[in-house]
């Protein structure tokens, strides 16, 4: 729900992707390019690049959730193969 929340002022054809660096996992709003994968997510639909789709295991249990807590508030991405906050 947060996430629609940030894409309904953005322009049309705005999508999330999710990368990774090293061990973690990012978000950031982004177009479609040539060399994305996409998937969708609770209506949502995300975008990677295809060279990290393995690496982030899409096709498994993907979940990105919005958390609250002391040191501020983020996104946690978790799949069957790892976790991070960003």
């Amino acid at each position: 729900a947060k996430l629609k929340e940030y894409l309904k002022d953005e322009p049309e054809g705005t999508l999330v992707r999710i990368y990774r660096e090293g061990t973690r996992f990012g978000l950031s709003l982004d177009q479609r390019r040539d060399d994305d994968a996409s998937f969708q997510i609770d209506g949502l639909t995300f975008v990677i690049d295809k060279s990290q789709e393995r690496m982030v295991g899409i096709g498994r249990d993907i979940r990105v959730d919005h958390m609250d807590g002391s040191f501020g508030s983020g996104f946690h991405i978790s799949t069957t193969l790892s976790s991070s906050c960003c």
